[in-house]
Parts: structure tokens; sequence; C-alpha cells
């Protein structure tokens, strides 16, 4: 499925509601209230104020999607094409610039545009195919996949270290279209930290054999370890790190494989570490294994969203099944999506060894967008289905406290509009993912629902 960004979009939705007018400035706007076009002169009928109450949204250098209310007395003359603007003084521009003319206030259209978004679920999507998840890997985010800004992780910190969210194709490793983290050493032995105080389950390696791994890019050779941290209750601790070669600029797999770990635990600490400061590495697919387990979050592609089936890697080529990011040979699984009310997880009905790659498919609502040009997951002839939505919804939200005879004439175009909702939504609404027939072939008892 195409994109189309929210300003090719808000094109349309206002060409087709009849509210588009663009022009040039035919005067350099000034630091004052005045955006001057002999073009408006065409549309202006020769009558002074005819723009009053309008709106201007000016895609300007200095004034990059800036929007502002026209005066409603004395805001255009015609004699100059000077529409005068409600607020604070422009700043100014030292050549012509792009405007946009709308009866309607720009942000209500884009209001009514994420609304639409979200109304037309799941008739409108966004198909998800996601193999990130590895059986048995106790990490919340391994992939790297989950971040609260460019900068920040949601599942794991860094210390002593600068974290960056990194799409560069040959910059992440494992499925297509994922992400890797850049760590950047601000100090000796910088790392990303995952720990068991803001995932317990980390824990359930106590008593038993561990392995960790994590594929690493480094700048500098044999600069970079991952590192298994244990602390119990008697206060022993354990700190464990990998030995493995890494080259310069090629993507490497550290292990620590086999490690015996004690029991009754108190803390679990992964560090992924590069050892000189002001030194890189992008690391991926980090995965810390004891016993398999049923359960996994949900990765971030998938929350709000819809899983209609599950898949687990049944073989591939490498040392680790999982590695193998393009198998062919997959088992389905059934499956649960229990919700501890913050997240959701995905529950296999079986257990499947570990180390084998988790594929879910399913979709989310399409992406809402808040600046021009952010986008979102439709084009071609499904947008008009997602205008349509919007018209309905933007017409509403005008009908509000208005004269009697405006709201007949805002109701007459809700029932238009909805009309082309109805007769768009059986010709494109899109098919959803084929949901998994539940047949209890795995079921190991009820314990797992």
């Amino acid at each position: 499925m195409g994109t189309t960004t929210l300003k090719e979009l808000m094109q349309n939705f206002s060409e087709q509601i009849g509210d588009y007018l663009t022009f040039a400035t035919t005067d350099n706007i000034g630091a004052g209230t005045t955006v001057v076009s002999t073009d408006l002169q065409q549309y202006d009928g020769s009558g002074d104020d005819y723009f009053g109450d309008w709106w201007v949204y000016i895609d300007g250098t200095n004034n990059s999607g800036v929007l502002r209310q026209i005066v409603k007395v004395g805001g255009y003359a015609t004699a100059t094409g000077t529409l005068t603007v409600r607020g604070a003084n422009l700043s100014s521009e030292s050549g012509s610039v792009t405007c946009y003319l709308h009866r309607y206030n720009r942000d209500f259209k884009k209001l009514a545009i994420n609304r639409s978004i979200e109304q037309v679920y799941p008739l409108l999507h966004k198909r998800v195919n996601d193999k990130t998840l590895v059986t048995g890997n106790l990490l919340f985010d391994g992939h790297f996949e989950d971040w609260t800004s460019s900068s920040a992780l949601r599942f794991a910190s860094g210390s002593s270290t600068t974290l960056v969210k990194t799409t560069t194709a040959g910059l992440h490793r494992g499925p297509l279209n994922t992400t890797s983290a850049k760590s950047t050493a601000s100090g000796s032995n910088g790392y990303i930290l995952f720990s068991s105080i803001n995932n317990p389950r980390m824990k359930d390696i106590a008593g038993k054999s561990a392995s960790l791994e994590a594929w690493v890019y480094p700048q500098t050779a044999d600069d970079v370890t991952v590192i298994l941290y244990t602390k119990n209750k008697a206060g022993t601790e354990q700190t464990k790190t990998s030995t493995t070669t890494a080259v310069a600029s090629v993507w490497t797999k550290l292990k620590l494989l086999d490690q015996s770990i004690n029991d009754d635990l108190t803390l679990v600490e992964v560090r992924l570490n590069v050892a000189t400061s002001g030194q890189n590495a992008y690391w991926d697919d980090a995965r810390l294994v004891a016993s398999e387990t049923q359960e996994y979050l949900l990765p971030v592609d998938l929350r709000g969203g819809h899983v209609s089936q599950v898949n687990v890697q049944t073989w591939g080529e490498g040392d680790r099944v999982c590695d193998d990011v393009f198998s062919d040979f997959w088992d389905s699984q059934e499956f649960r999506t229990p919700d501890d009310g913050t997240y959701s997880y995905i529950r296999l009905n079986a257990l499947n060894g570990n180390w084998r790659r988790i594929e879910l498919i399913g979709y989310t609502p399409l992406s809402t967008m808040s600046s021009d040009t952010d986008s979102t997951e439709v084009s071609g002839e499904r947008e008009n289905l997602l205008i349509a939505k919007a018209a309905v919804i933007l017409y509403r939200l005008l009908r509000g406290p208005v004269s009697s005879e405006d709201v007949s004439s805002y109701t007459s175009e809700i029932r238009a509009w909805e009309i082309e909702y109805r007769s768009l939504s059986s010709r494109l609404g899109m098919t959803t993912p084929a949901e998994t027939i539940y047949t209890g072939r795995h079921n190991r008892g009820s314990s797992w629902w």
C-alpha cells in the first residue's frame, strides 16, 4: 500500500468540499499582519472584505505552517489584494511564498482527517507482518523497535552512552523495515541496559543455564561485549562477559552461551557495552534465553491493532534458526492476546523450542498525522473513502453553535457525504487477513487461556 502526506490529503479534501484556493504573495511578507497578492483580485468579485473570517495558511520559510484568521471587517482590500490577519505580527520573508485560503479552519480539517482514520478502521487499515519476536527471549524489545523519542527506548536505557534510533539500510539487522539502536559511548564502557527492575521476567533465568546473544555493527574492532550481571538475595553477584571477536563495520553476533546462573535472584541486567569513549556501535536482535516460555510482549507495530495469525519458524539456515529471517518454514499456532492493563501480550498455546522466529500477521489503524510532511498508509482511490468520512466529521463539527439556517445547510452536507461514504465503503474497503481457526491440536490444558 502506498502512502499519502497530510499536505496531499488536505488539498484533496479541500478540493472535494469546494474549499481550496492557493496563491503566491506578490509583495514580500513583512513584520506585520498583512499578506499581499494581486492574484486574489480574480476571485474577490471586486469587493472589499470578500475573504473576511476566512483562514490563510502560509507555507513560507519564516512563516512555515502559520495559520491565521482574516479580520472580518477591513480584512481585505481589493484594490491592492491585501489581507489583514488576526494575531501577532508575522515574520518577514525575503521572497514570494505560497499561501492557501480556506473558508473553514484548517485545523478542523486536520482533526476531521485524523478522526476519520480512527473511525474507518478496520475498513481501512495498515497490514502488519512482524517477525521481530524470538521464542524463549525474555527481553522486552530486544529488537529495538519501541522508542519514546528518537533518542530514548521504552524498555531499555543508556549508561554513559547516547542512543539514536536508526533505520538506515545496512545498519539494522533482522527483518526488513526494522530499526537498530546506535550507541555512542560518552565515557569508558558506555552501554545499553536492560534491567529486571523494568522487566521482572528476566529473573526467570534464576537457577538455570542461560544464553545471551546480540548482533552488533561496531565502529572499532573488538570494542564491544555483551555482559550478563546478576545479584541474588544473599548479595552474591555474577558478571559474565562475552569474548567474541567483532570486526569493525561488519555485523557480528556476540555470544555468551550456557551460563550457570545463581538461584533466588533479586536483579538481572543485560548490558550491551562499547568500551571506548567516543566510539559507537549499532545493536540489534538481542536475546536472553533460558527455558521455554509461552508469552511475549506484543510488538509496538501491533499495539492498538488486531492479530489474526501467529506462525512459528520450524527450520532455517545457520547455527540459530531465528537468524535466518527469510525462512520459508513455519507452523501455524493457536494463541491468545492477554492484556495487563498497560501492555498486550502474545500467549502461544504450545511450547515450540527456543531460538525460533515468531511471525505475527495482523492489522492496525492507519497512522494519524500532525505535520504536513507526515504520511498515512492510504493512496489512490481509497483516499476518497477516508475523505468522505472526514467530510461527515467536519460538517458535524461546524454544525455546533450556529444559526438554524446554517444548521440545516450543514445537515444536508452531512447526509450527502454519509451517502457517499456508504457507497464507497462497499467498493473500497480492505479485506482483513484470514483469522486463525482454533482446533485445540496444541492444547496442553486450559491454563494457557
